[in-house]
């Protein structure tokens, strides 16, 4: 455990840092005196500056070497200074740490606690409460995880489930974040990249154990040119029996119903929402007619009355209206092949476990 201390400069927008030791023996010492930089406006990301400083002094009085500027090299010459490849690991090291105080704090003056994976630590209460984010990011970054799986298994049964249980509840409300700050976003292809990020999503789905198999799949339909292909979003398959789903995914505003009505009391599917079932139909047809050539004899995947599902808009739209809501609740309970699940429904699910997790 390293205390590092931070003092804000209160003429330039920095905060000064004490000097990090790279090399010290006999009459010499290297060392990289840092900034944390408060408002880079022409790098946002880039939070540390410094200088390298290498001393020479026969009693080590450090402090009153003078200062040799590289300004002083005439034309022709050159300064070089030789750093081994450890010195290069603890200067990458010391400079993540100083990373990870700016973020915790925007580099303000005060004493920061770096905690190392590989010591055991003595802790005085409410510092480590106070610098859980380094604690973390030490943990995720460290260089030898077998050393984090080793203490893992030494600890309590309990102990473990409830670490699994907070991580897991981190990942859901990271996850939950991310729905509430784009559910108004109608990008599909943001959509598929996000379902492809998080693919334990689509799983939420189903009842049955389920395990991700490929996104952006090709599902045959190609002509002699070579032309007229069919992709599915994801293919999905049941993780005892293989048997494969194919996933079809829009966005949460996609229109699920008419605005008028049909009849009276009666509402008619959107062409959206009828154009992604037709669409997810033909898929599925040319992926029964090709399917032998496209798993290519592989036990990966079975083709045994696959299911569909579509991924479509929001019950937001048509909450308000009880005929339109009954009108589409009809229309997709009669789908054979094809099950339409909504946004909110999945990210329901989401919070439901949620709720289960924080009990």
């Amino acid at each position: 455990m390293d205390t590092i201390n931070v003092s804000k400069d209160s003429y330039e927008k920095v905060s000064n840092v004490g000097d990090i030791v790279i090399r010290e023996k006999k009459n010499i010492k290297l060392v990289f005196r840092p900034q944390i930089i408060l408002e880079n406006q022409k790098s946002p990301d880039a939070h540390i500056k410094g200088d390298l400083i290498y001393f020479r002094s026969k009693n080590k009085d450090y402090d009153s070497c003078s200062k040799v500027s590289v300004r002083e090299l005439t034309d022709g010459q050159c300064l070089k200074i030789t750093m081994h490849s450890d010195e290069i690991n603890l200067l990458c090291e010391k400079i993540s740490e100083l990373n990870a105080i700016y973020k915790k704090s925007g580099g303000n003056s005060g004493e920061y606690i770096v905690f190392k994976s590989d010591e055991k630590l003595n802790i005085p209460e409410g510092v480590l409460e106070n610098n859980l984010d380094i604690l973390l990011n030490t943990l995720v970054n460290t260089k030898n995880p077998e050393k984090i799986v080793n203490v893992l298994s030494e600890m309590d049964y309990l102990g473990v489930c409830e670490l699994n249980r907070i991580s897991n509840l981190a990942n859901l409300k990271k996850v939950l974040d991310m729905w509430d700050s784009l559910k108004q976003s109608d990008n599909e292809k943001l959509w598929q990249e996000k379902f492809k990020e998080y693919h334990w999503i689509l799983s939420q789905i189903f009842c049955t154990p389920t395990l991700f198999i490929k996104d952006e799949a090709y599902v045959g339909g190609k002509t002699f040119e070579g032309t007229g292909g069919q992709y599915v979003d994801y293919i999905y398959g049941n993780n005892l029996t293989k048997n494969a789903f194919l996933i079809e995914v829009k966005t949460p505003k996609t229109k699920l119903m008419n605005s008028n009505p049909y009849r009276q009391g009666v509402y008619s599917p959107s062409s959206e929402l009828t154009g992604a079932i037709s669409q997810v139909l033909r898929q599925l047809d040319s992926f029964y007619k090709e399917f032998n050539t496209l798993n290519s004899g592989s036990e990966e995947m079975h083709s045994n009355n696959i299911r569909c599902v579509i991924i479509a808009g929001s019950f937001e739209d048509i909450k308000d209206n009880t005929d339109m809501l009954a009108s589409f609740e009809k229309f997709r309970n009669e789908l054979r092949n094809v099950e339409i699940v909504t946004y909110d429904e999945l990210f329901e699910k989401i919070k439901t476990l949620i709720d289960i997790l924080s009990e």
